[in-house]
């Protein structure tokens, strides 16, 4: 699959367990590959905020290094929740939201 091009806008959505907003029980999840290896190789950086373009908030956290994220104690009426990631001239928004299965 070919490298999206500068004006990309990608879509990653996520569901994490209902469980999840349970404090102490948390998630983490990774990017789809092609996502992840943008992350990974990019020399220059890589913002992660939310839509608003404020920062992520202090119960989510980004590891770059891992290109996942995680929590481990999700506030109530947290989701659904866009996080905007810009990797390079590229931008994609990442949906989480709670399953309810």
């Amino acid at each position: 699959m070919d490298r999206p091009d500068t004006s990309t806008v990608g879509l990653v959505a996520v569901s994490v367990p209902a469980e999840s907003s349970v404090s102490g029980t948390g998630f983490s999840f990774g990017l789809p590959t092609e996502v992840s290896t943008m992350v990974t190789e990019q020399p220059t950086a890589v913002d992660v905020t939310l839509q608003s373009g404020e920062p992520l908030p202090n119960w989510l956290k980004f590891d770059r290094s891992t290109a996942k994220f995680t929590s481990s104690a999700v506030p109530d009426g947290a989701f659904p929740i866009t996080v905007m990631m810009k990797i390079g001239g590229q931008q994609v928004a990442i949906v989480i939201s709670e399953r309810t299965n």
